[in-house]
């Protein structure tokens, strides 16, 4: 089944469609880009200051196609994680589990918050498995990367096991 376009976008206002199509917005020389791997720009750590001073590591990602070009028209994605533990500190947890559109890429926020009164530090969180994925408009999720296991901690934060930043460039496995 072809898919329908209104204005050069895909239906449901995806600019990357599904695998097969052709034509219509968010493509080139009418091949449609699809998302394929999200490949680190920065990755970024800062001390935020409210209570326990918390860092909070930034790490953007560009979306790309199979060939490695960023796609900077709106993509669906979201966040997929596996066995998160509660925050210690007592913060609430900020996640986009849920499909959200962005425009070539996206920074993920990873942080355990200000310690709210009561609570000892370091505190915060960990996930068994972080993974991030492209809302296909047919209904499928499939990986566009995954980083791993992620501990958020007042005093340090690890992402798949790096706790010192990724590299521009860095492509985590799919």
């Amino acid at each position: 089944m072809e898919p329908v376009y209104a204005n050069n976008v895909c239906q449901g206002g995806y600019w990357a469609c599904p695998l097969g199509y052709t034509g219509g917005g968010g493509s080139v020389n009418g091949t449609v880009r699809v998302p394929d791997q999200i490949v680190v720009q920065s990755d970024v750590q800062q001390t935020l200051a409210c209570s326990g001073n918390p860092l909070l590591r930034k790490i953007t990602y560009a979306i790309t196609d199979p060939n490695g070009n960023q796609i900077i028209a709106p993509v669906a994605v979201r966040e997929q994680l596996t066995n998160k533990t509660v925050n210690s500190c007592g913060g609430g947890d900020q996640t986009t589990e849920t499909c959200t559109v962005v425009s070539g890429g996206f920074t993920d926020n990873l942080g355990a918050g200000c310690v709210v009164s009561g609570h000892s530090t370091p505190c915060g969180f960990t996930i068994d498995n972080q993974q991030w994925q492209w809302c296909n408009p047919n209904g499928s999720t499939p990986s566009i990367g995954t980083p791993g296991a992620l501990s958020v901690h007042t005093n340090a934060v690890s992402v798949g096991g790096n706790l010192i930043g990724f590299q521009p460039g860095y492509k985590p496995p799919k």
